[in-house]
């Protein structure tokens, strides 16, 4: 990790900017040199590696595809799930969450590319999708996420962006700002044109973490 980068980074993000500090593949030393550089969110991918790594003093968002008989084992290490993508899954979260008598924030999961290889609702069902969160009392909607295109074509990027958007501002306008809080969109290689397009929250990996130890 080059700290001075990483700190260059975080002060360059706007205030209203929330950063999710993608730790996948890292060790939890690593974690630790983050958080000293200022770093206070963390993302996992993984169930299995975040139990690993976990860490009470710090914050941690679950940011990858969730599998349901995982969810008893994550959201007592979490303060997010961010890849909400379904109606069974989200049967699950609120289940498990009545168990424990918690209320689980949670963003809904996009796939705004439309790419097969990707998880996340379409465009056109997260409107119905968003009204099905608000009758689970031990869910807490507060926005969306997605993944960008795998494209290097920042144009098409700023167009699934913009698409984005749109949509969270047209919640915002159905359910408050004060409801729906966070567009979550950008990571290393388009968070810029993220922010353009309006994200207030970033999921940062190799641009702070370095190369990942596979």
């Amino acid at each position: 990790m080059n700290q001075q980068k990483t700190i260059e980074i975080i002060n360059s993000l706007p205030d209203e900017v929330t950063l999710i500090t993608v730790s996948k593949h890292h060790s939890k030393q690593e974690i630790d040199e983050a958080y000293q550089c200022g770093c206070r969110i963390f993302g996992e991918n993984k169930v299995q590696e975040l139990k690993e790594k976990y860490d009470p003093q710090y914050e941690w968002h679950m940011i990858g595809h969730l599998q349901r008989n995982k969810v008893k084992d994550v959201i007592s290490l979490v303060s997010m799930i961010q890849s909400v993508d379904s109606l069974p899954l989200m049967q699950e979260i609120e289940k498990q969450c009545a168990k424990r008598d918690i209320v689980m924030p949670i963003l809904i999961e996009v796939n705004i590319s439309q790419e097969a290889n990707k998880f996340g609702i379409p465009l056109s069902e997260v409107r119905e999708f968003a009204k099905q969160c608000f009758s689970f009392p031990h869910i807490k909607l507060q926005g969306l996420m997605c993944v960008g295109p795998l494209s290097d074509d920042q144009t098409a990027t700023a167009n699934c962006f913009e698409q984005m958007q749109q949509c969270f501002i047209s919640l915002q306008e159905q359910y408050g700002s004060d409801v729906i809080r966070y567009l979550s969109m950008g990571m290393s290689g388009d968070y810029q044109t993220a922010l353009h397009c309006g994200s207030n929250m970033v999921r940062l990996g190799s641009i702070i973490m370095g190369k990942r130890n596979y």
